[in-house]
């Protein structure tokens, strides 16, 4: 459950459901129960909990607006050098032989 996993986790990463990639007729569901809040944060993880999402955030489904302005909210700059860090990765290992 969110509070067993916030309680040892050093980090929560929010995935978005791609709707262009979901059936037509799929019905979302209701969040609340996943939905992580800042309070979910202050009271039931460690206190250096990091927030990571690819992008674009669904606020409100994955992740509660009163995370926008948490200290260790990392979305943004995950997102601004999400693309660079995977070139330098596959660089890097293409460099080394792994990818044939």
């Amino acid at each position: 459950n969110k509070k067993e996993a916030l309680q040892w986790a050093d980090a929560v990463v929010g995935l978005r459901l791609q709707k262009e990639r979901l059936a037509q007729d799929f019905v979302f569901g209701d969040y609340s129960s996943v939905t992580i809040s800042l309070n979910d944060v202050q009271t039931m993880a460690k206190g250096h909990l990091l927030v990571l999402h690819p992008g674009p955030v669904g606020w409100g489904a994955e992740f509660d607006l009163s995370l926008q302005n948490y200290g260790k909210n990392l979305i943004l700059r995950q997102v601004q050098i999400g693309v660079w860090l995977r070139m330098y990765l596959f660089e890097q290992l293409w460099g080394k032989g792994a990818f044939f």
